[in-house]
C-alpha cells in the first residue's frame, strides 16, 4: 500500500504505531468497498481528527461530493455512468497528487481527502473545480454535467489555521 507508506514517511509516524495501524485499517476498509454515507465519513474524519489532534499533528481534511448524483444517472446508459465516473475519480487523483495528499477514502459519490497542509486542501478544492469545467465538456458522456461541491471543511480548517496562527504570533 504505497499511499499509505507515503503518508506515514511525510508525517514521521512509526509503522507500526497504534495510530498508523488503525488508520490503515480504517482506509483498507472503505477502500475495500464498503459503501458509506456522508455522516459515515463525517464520523471517520472527527474520529481520524482526534487521534492526529493527539499527536500534535496539523493536517487538513477535503471532503469532494457529487452533488444530485442520483438524479444525474436517471435515464442514462450504465456504461456511460461507469466511464464518467471512472474518469471523475482519476482527475481528482491527480489533481490530489499534485497537492501533496497523503490518504483518500471514497464513496461512491465523494471522497475525504487527508492533506499535510490547509493551502495543499485549498488548492485541490481549487483545482478540481477548475478543472471540472475542462472534464465536463471533453470527457463526460452523460447528459447531465458533473457538479462538485468541495465542502466547507476545507474553509473551516483554513479558520482554524488562521487562528491558531494567531495565537502563536500574538505574544511576538
Amino acid at each position: 500500500m504505497q499511499s499509505a507508506e507515503k503518508w506515514r514517511a511525510e508525517l514521521k509516524v512509526p509503522a507500526q504505531s497504534k495510530i498508523a495501524v488503525a488508520l490503515d485499517a480504517k482506509l483498507q476498509e472503505l477502500q475495500a468497498g464498503k459503501t458509506l454515507d456522508h455522516q459515515e465519513l463525517l464520523r471517520i474524519f472527527a474520529e481520524t481528527k482526534r487521534k492526529l489532534d493527539a499527536l500534535g499533528r496539523d493536517l487538513a481534511f477535503l471532503s469532494v461530493d457529487i452533488v444530485g448524483s442520483t438524479q444525474m444517472k436517471q435515464n442514462e446508459e450504465p456504461a456511460a455512468i461507469q466511464h464518467d465516473f471512472i474518469e471523475y475519480r482519476k482527475m481528482v487523483e491527480r489533481v490530489f497528487a499534485r497537492c501533496r495528499m497523503l490518504k483518500a477514502a471514497w464513496t461512491p459519490d465523494g471522497v475525504m481527502a487527508c492533506f499535510p497542509s490547509v493551502n495543499d486542501a485549498v488548492q485541490a478544492g481549487k483545482d478540481i473545480i477548475r478543472e471540472l469545467g475542462l472534464f465536463n465538456r471533453t470527457v463526460k458522456l452523460i447528459k447531465t454535467d458533473l457538479p462538485a461541491r468541495p465542502s466547507n471543511k476545507t474553509m473551516m480548517a483554513r479558520r482554524a489555521a488562521n487562528a491558531r496562527w494567531d495565537r502563536d504570533n500574538a505574544a511576538g
